[in-house]
């Protein structure tokens, strides 16, 4: 829902995904942004997308020529990860110009609109 209040469009990614199936689905999509979870039982997301990014695991940023599209990596965890935002601090951005930034984007926004692929 917030993805579509926001004007985005949702891509659900299969978390079963290896990391070069991870790389062409994103790929594919042009994914500009992701969220994921840091890690899940013995599943390490974020080593999964490191590998996808072709990125040392020392990398301070995930941005990658493998998948050139991706800007923006948020993590859900409290752990700090190099070249990505903790969603704890993608929630605590507040200013005027963000806010200005949703109501514009919610203003056009109609029932015909894709809003998840």
């Amino acid at each position: 829902m917030a993805c579509a209040r926001a004007d985005l469009i949702l891509v659900n990614v299969n978390p079963a995904f290896l990391a070069d199936e991870l790389a062409y689905c994103l790929n594919k999509v042009g994914v500009k942004a992701l969220v994921l979870a840091e890690s899940l039982k013995k599943i390490n997301y974020v080593e999964i997308l490191r590998k996808a990014l072709h990125i040392e695991t020392s990398a301070t940023s995930m941005k990658s020529a493998r998948i050139p599209s991706l800007q923006h990596v948020v993590v859900l965890s409290e752990n700090k990860i190099p070249g990505a935002m903790r969603w704890k601090d993608l929630l605590a951005i507040d200013s005027l110009g963000v806010r200005d930034e949703l109501l514009e984007r919610e203003s056009h926004i109609t029932f015909e609109d894709v809003a998840n692929i």
